[in-house]
């Protein structure tokens, strides 16, 4: 399966497979059974971001069977509806003692020196690899799930690994340019809220209007009455700056 019909000529095109190890069995060195692991539910995984959180330790014993296993450097893709489809993918990092499991909904993509993880991560996270992946789904209403064999046949593209290296660390810091304005403009929302709410309380407390004994306020030619001092002032404590 191909995404992209030109690379540049100095990359190539190889299967995901020629250059990853797909849903490996088990982790290279794993631990003994009284020691401790990462644990990783899917709503550990965020969304868009590459995230996890491995912060969640188990026994190794509790963990090692009934659940997706996998180590420090792997990817892992959400693979069932609606999770894949939100972009739940992350690269496994600070997992305890370098192993976790976690969902048995995830695809594990274990790369090899010809690639960087990172690199495979944003390839993933992309919007067009999800599409794709989503045309590709098997199963039943509210349990669709992507396929090994889609996995198989996926084709990327490959550059040069100190390429991938820059590539990827662009991609990185216009991800976190793109994070702090997500959160500023979360935060410009609330204050939106708050703004909303506290006109409606002014109003009703009769301060949204003079209360002096006057005639009719004035109205201007366009037709609107003149916003108040008292509403301007509300309006002027609200800024879009994080919390």
């Amino acid at each position: 399966m191909r995404l992209f019909d030109t690379v540049p000529n100095n990359w190539s095109l190889v299967k995901l497979t020629d250059v990853t190890d797909i849903n490996p069995t088990h982790p290279d060195d794993p631990p003994m059974d009284h020691e401790l692991a990462s644990f990783v539910p899917m709503k550990k995984i965020e969304e868009l971001t590459g995230r996890m959180d491995p912060s969640e330790v188990r026994e190794w014993s509790e963990i090692n069977t009934g659940y997706t296993r996998f180590q420090e450097g792997d990817v892992v893709f959400a693979k069932i509806t609606p999770s894949m489809e939100n972009g739940k993918a992350a690269l496994a990092r600070n997992l305890k003692n370098g192993v976790a499991s976690g969902s048995t909904e995830l695809h594990v993509i274990r790369p090899s020196n010809r690639i960087l993880a990172e690199y495979i991560l944003y390839f993933v996270l992309q919007e067009g690899f999800r599409r794709e992946a989503e045309a590709s789904m098997t199963g039943t209403a509210g349990h669709m799930r992507v396929p090994t064999e889609f996995m198989n046949r996926v084709e990327i593209p490959l550059p040069p690994i100190e390429e991938q290296r820059q590539i990827s660390e662009l991609l990185m810091q216009n991800f976190s340019i793109i994070e702090k304005t997500e959160k500023s403009l979360q935060a410009c929302m609330k204050r939106s809220n708050r703004l909303r709410q506290s006109i409606l309380k002014h109003a009703f407390e009769g301060k949204l209007v003079s209360q002096e004994p006057t005639k009719d306020p004035p109205v201007p030619d366009g037709g609107d009455m003149d916003v108040e001092a008292g509403a301007r002032d509300i309006f002027q404590e609200v800024t879009c700056d994080d919390e």
